[in-house]
């Protein structure tokens, strides 16, 4: 029998389910918006836990949760926690490519718990699925001039929201004397392509 919404604490964090302090990783996909889970620690034969929710709109019911499958070993608050804002982390950095990774972890884990911060990985880590997660939101780096094409406005400002792409000759037909002078109004010219 399914258990009220309001007795377990739920959060999806990319494609791990958190309740109760109790992680699990999604297992399949259901039909009518049913979501199978496993306990984090099934894999690796120490737990037999699993979930079902389902998606209605925006909110998530648990369909079968702890208390209907029983697990092995206590709930680990930390390490959930630990789990949110790794997910915070690249969450952020998705929505904000403008922010440095280094910055974003900062003020991820400003005012997290020292158990907390002990289930984290290392900084270095956390940083690169930042900026991998940072990617999505980012066009490819061109490979010619003529990939390079025209340069959307976002991209042509500096963190300060300083135009530092002052001349693009892209107007020109000519692909091979094509210039852009990349500097800002500040400072001597960085770059010419």
């Amino acid at each position: 029998m399914a258990q009220n919404q309001e007795e377990y604490r739920v959060s999806i964090t990319g494609t791990k389910l958190v309740i109760n302090d109790y992680i699990y990783v999604r297992s399949r996909p259901g039909e009518n918006g049913k979501f199978y889970w496993d306990c984090r620690k099934t894999r690796r034969g120490e737990c037999t836990a699993r979930a079902i929710t389902r998606q209605i709109r925006d909110e998530i019911r648990v369909i079968k949760g702890p208390r209907e499958s029983v697990h092995s070993h206590p709930p680990d608050h930390e390490e959930a926690e630990a789990e949110t804002v790794l997910n915070s982390s690249k969450r952020t950095a998705e929505e904000h490519p403008e922010i440095p990774p280094a910055q974003v972890l900062r003020s991820e884990i400003n005012d997290v718990d020292p158990g907390v911060l002990a289930r984290l990985s290392d900084r270095e880590n956390i940083k690169k699925r930042s900026r991998r997660r940072r990617r999505r939101n980012l066009p490819p780096n061109p490979k010619t001039l003529e990939e390079l094409g025209e340069i959307p406005d976002k991209f042509a400002k500096t963190l300060a929201d300083e135009t530092f792409l002052l001349y693009n000759s892209s107007d020109s037909n000519d692909v091979e004397g094509r210039l852009r002078h990349i500097f800002s109004s500040r400072s001597l010219p960085l770059w010419v392509l």
